[in-house]
């Protein structure tokens, strides 16, 4: 059974992290990239890349905590350290987001 929905991370023009939620990560990265359809966050600091993806199965109310929990100062700090150094760690998967999203480095 695939996922349900993806917890996602990206990084923005200022260096700041919009963390979201959605069930079509490749379609919501557009959105985003588009500045139409993207948040309010993300049309005034637009995207770079999605440098996080995380599948979370079971229901909405599971995503949505996961989301909460990696908009906490701690998981935020975790999120910087994985786009430094590409390395996650203790609490973050590894990316699970289709790579026809993922710009080169």
């Amino acid at each position: 059974m695939p996922p349900a929905y993806f917890v996602y991370a990206i990084l923005c023009s200022n260096n700041s992290v919009y963390i979201g939620l959605t069930k079509d990560p490749a379609t919501r990265w557009e959105q985003h990239k588009s500045g139409h359809y993207g948040a309010a966050w993300t049309k005034r600091y637009p995207p770079v890349r999605m440098f996080y993806c995380e599948a979370v199965k079971g229901r909405i109310k599971k995503a949505m905590a996961r989301e909460r929990e990696l908009k906490t100062s701690t998981f935020r700090k975790k999120l910087k350290k994985y786009l430094l150094t590409g390395e996650a760690p203790a609490g973050l998967k590894p990316i699970t987001v289709p790579t026809r999203i993922l710009p080169r480095r």
